[in-house]
């Protein structure tokens, strides 16, 4: 009897420890739970069996179970925005099940946090901290406990994003004791976000950390709230899955699983799984993906145009809100976008997010605004019309080496944006490649003495 009233005590006293240590009992500071506070990324008007779970109850026995026994519970995507006026922001998370040894992400990405803070000065989302996800060595911990402080100015919105690969059981967010905090204002598509379900690329395998994340870099781009279900190597398209991204109530759907699938399963299920999509939520415009690829059409990306193009031709009205997003248009196409030729490292998570918000932004009605720098499109199109296509540029015999087309937002005397646009165009000799293949490039030398004789740049200015 002694002996387990000891045990009881010793419990108490470490519980008691441990939240003296993180600062939950701290007589100095206010709490404030997130999912309280302003939660953003998860389903809404749904229960959930944990507090920070992607999936609702709802969702069991339409998606596979497997979602629901790990990644579904993976915090991906989630955020807090809040106005906290007071000189230090103290952000403590507590998550479970992490795997802090995958050999692609960082512990930062996988358990850790990270902050951002509106600039005035900048007019953008400014890196401020980082909240390292540090595990003890083991390849699984069953819980670990985090802490960080940053130093803040009052009256800036802050922003705090999720581990992208954890269960998180808790995240507070603490100020000293007095000081006040707000909830942030609404972004402009308040109470309908846009949806993205994808593979692992959607799940955050390559993101340093989790703000680097693409759909993250695009929420914050374009102001939207972002629901993220990317399922890493799990994106195949059951009909259930698309049960439960119509039952969201969202502004759009952005449809990108095609790592996930070879072409007979595209075959079998991509076409069923957009026609049940558009049967249930005919208004809601949709975005699918082509394959993400820094050089060539693949056979996936050419399949996505071909069912676009067929939808289109059978009832263009009913589809007139379908898109597409080029492949050329997700990555910089330098060779140097990927961590293993597949997923993107930050450089390539950076193009993707621009990528995504530029098209978010068009579709929405906000039109193409800027993004912190000159937007670069890579034209690959048999006409100089700038339309989606595929194959090189060729005209009487030359073939395009290189299109760029550099758009640079500037604001006028009357604040609204002004479009400089500049076109440069550089061909040699048309050889006709592979189906679908980039031709292999010649020398940086023989390139730069190429456009040196034979290109033609033009300069237009234009009000957008």
């Amino acid at each position: 009897m002694k002996k387990s009233a000891r045990m009881v005590m010793c419990c108490a006293a470490v519980a008691a420890a441990v939240n003296m240590a993180f600062g939950f009992d701290s007589p100095d500071m206010d709490w404030y739970e997130a999912k309280d506070l302003g939660l953003e990324g998860q389903i809404r008007g749904e229960e959930f069996e944990r507090p920070y779970d992607r999936l609702p109850i709802s969702a069991q026995g339409k998606a596979p179970e497997k979602f629901f026994q790990s990644m579904g519970r993976h915090s991906t995507g989630m955020s807090c925005r809040f106005v906290p006026y007071a000189d230090k922001v103290v952000v403590k998370w507590t998550t479970k099940d992490v795997n802090w040894l995958d050999p692609l992400m960082t512990p930062c990405a996988m358990g850790g946090v990270d902050v951002y803070g509106w600039r005035e000065d900048k007019g953008k989302w400014w890196f401020m901290a980082l909240g390292k996800g540090t595990g003890k060595g083991e390849a699984r911990e069953a819980v670990t406990h985090r802490s960080m402080e940053v130093k803040w100015t009052p009256g800036m919105p802050c922003l705090v994003n999720f581990p992208l690969r954890a269960e998180v059981k808790s995240l507070r967010i603490g100020v000293p004791k007095g000081m006040r905090i707000e909830k942030a204002a609404p972004h402009k598509t308040a109470g309908m976000p846009v949806v993205i379900y994808g593979t692992s690329l959607v799940h955050g395998c390559n993101a340093s950390r989790p703000g680097m994340l693409f759909s993250s870099i695009a929420s914050r781009l374009a102001d939207v709230e972002i629901v993220n279900l990317g399922f890493s190597g799990s994106a195949k398209m059951e009909i259930g899955v698309c049960d439960v991204l119509s039952g969201i109530d969202a502004s759009l759907y952005i449809i990108d699983p095609l790592k996930n699938m070879g072409m007979d399963l595209l075959r079998e299920r991509f076409e069923p799984f957009l026609r049940k999509l558009k049967e249930t939520r005919s208004d809601t415009p949709i975005i699918i993906c082509e394959d993400a690829h820094p050089e060539i059409a693949t056979d996936k990306s050419l399949f996505v145009r071909e069912i676009a193009a067929k939808l289109k031709a059978e009832d263009a009205a009913k589809w007139s809100n379908l898109h597409v997003l080029a492949f050329y248009a997700m990555y910089p196409g330098d060779g140097e976008e990927t961590v293993d030729g597949v997923h993107p490292n930050d450089w390539g998570m950076m193009h993707m997010g621009k990528a995504y918000a530029a098209t978010i932004l068009e579709i929405l009605g906000e039109g193409r605004r800027s993004l912190g720098d000159p937007l670069v499109i890579r034209v690959l199109h048999a006409s100089l019309s700038l339309a989606a296509g595929e194959g090189w540029l060729h005209r009487d015999g030359w073939r395009c080496e290189q299109v760029v087309l550099s758009l640079c937002l500037l604001p006028d005397e009357e604040g609204k944006g002004v479009c400089e646009m500049a076109l440069t165009v550089s061909h040699r000799p048309y050889h006709k490649g592979p189906s679908g293949a980039r031709p292999a490039r010649s020398s940086g030398a023989s390139l730069a003495r190429t456009a040196s004789t034979r290109s033609t740049s033009s300069s237009t200015r234009e009000r957008t």
